[in-house]
């Protein structure tokens, strides 16, 4: 009788066992409403399958609530202002995503959860890489372990991923690749280094309200004059910048005197850059660009939480070095931008330096912060 009891019991608890993971992977049947989500401050998903007026409150509101077998071909649908709950299975972590938010759940060998967050997107910004991400191991940033492709980080200017002459050289791929494959999504304006040729020649997409460039799917170029949309916060951006290190000037190749003169410049250690090489006029600003600029923010009241440049507002730029930096058309214009726009924070990059300028404005180098 007692081995009858104990096998019993086992048999007992294997189908419980089971009957749990298979509820675990149901796409559907474990979790509350967007308005219990509300309640507790994420998707409590084991409590939504225990509590009986949560089931109730699930039928009420059956649509956003999806089937595994159904959440592919449905999710590309808009329900009212809210997109179809979905998912997407990385190893033992399930990432979700339910009206532009996001939340994951890590499971055990058991299937029991050990790890559960529920949050709107965080943004972090960086300086100038120059094609050196380092600053974004694991072992420098270990934020980005509890990161998702909804959360971002963003580069003010001079990335340098797109940089090879003709096209994407093996390296260049390979720390593309590699920053694709991050938990995080990588943003960036353009600084005054990157190759203006290839960077332009990308396909224009519409992405959170904005003109990008997708170098890869979240590896994304945040074009000048825009506004984008990010849970929330508005943020303006406009990349370019004078080059400072072209004392000796800019060399053209088809020069008949180009090698001469490239000898003696390097002879006399004297900083120059040469033409679709490693110096492209696009580095500063079209008049459509800033036009396109003014047009935005005006759209948006002349008002936006963040602005992420690369140069700053010449007023600002001599506060940072005197005489030392000049003031040319972008400045002026981002002047302009400092005179007549509400904003909460401006950053940028360009000058190589970590400093709060003053309560608004900060320039940002190596270091990684949390603006979001």
């Amino acid at each position: 009788m007692p081995i009858f009891l104990t096998v019993a019991f086992i048999i007992l608890r294997a189908v419980l066992i089971l009957k749990r993971r298979i509820g675990l992977s149901s796409g559907g049947e474990k979790y509350g409403s967007p308005k219990e989500a509300g309640k507790s401050g994420g998707l409590d998903v084991e409590a939504a399958g225990r509590h009986e007026e949560v089931q109730k409150e699930r039928k009420k509101e059956r649509n956003w609530t999806l089937r595994e077998e159904t959440v592919l071909a449905r999710s590309k649908r808009a329900h009212q202002n809210w997109h179809c709950f979905f998912r997407q299975e990385i190893s033992s972590i399930l990432y979700y995503s339910y009206n532009d938010k996001a939340m994951y759940i890590k499971y055990n060998n058991r299937g029991s959860i050990i790890k559960k967050r529920s949050w709107d997107s965080v943004i972090y910004i960086t300086g100038d890489c120059h094609q050196d991400f380092r600053r974004f191991n694991m072992e420098s940033f270990p934020e980005q372990k509890e990161m998702s492709k909804e959360d971002y980080v963003i580069i003010c200017g001079d990335f340098g991923g797109v940089w090879n002459s003709n096209e994407e050289s093996k390296k260049e791929k390979s720390l593309m690749d590699w920053l694709d494959s991050k938990l995080f999504t990588t943003l960036f304006v353009d600084g005054n280094h990157e190759n203006f040729d290839r960077l332009y020649d990308y396909p224009v997409e519409e992405w959170h309200g904005g003109k990008v460039h997708k170098i890869r799917s979240s590896v994304i170029h945040l074009m000048r004059g825009q506004i984008y949309e990010i849970d929330g916060k508005s943020i303006f951006t406009f990349g370019g910048a004078s080059s400072h290190d072209i004392d000796g000037g800019i060399l053209e190749p088809d020069d008949p005197d180009y090698k001469k003169k490239k000898k003696e410049l390097d002879e006399w250690w004297r900083p120059y850059r040469i033409n679709h090489v490693s110096w492209w006029k696009q580095e500063l600003p079209s008049l459509e660009e800033m036009e396109e600029g003014r047009r935005n923010l005006a759209l948006h009241d002349n008002k936006v939480d963040f602005i992420v440049t690369h140069c700053c507002a010449t007023s600002t730029q001599i506060l940072l070095g005197g005489s030392m930096y000049k003031r040319d058309i972008e400045t002026d214009y981002l002047e302009e931008i400092r005179q007549n726009i509400s904003f909460n924070k401006w950053f940028f990059g360009h000058y190589h330096d970590n400093r709060n300028v003053n309560a608004e404005e900060i320039l940002i180098y190596e270091q990684i912060i949390r603006i979001v």
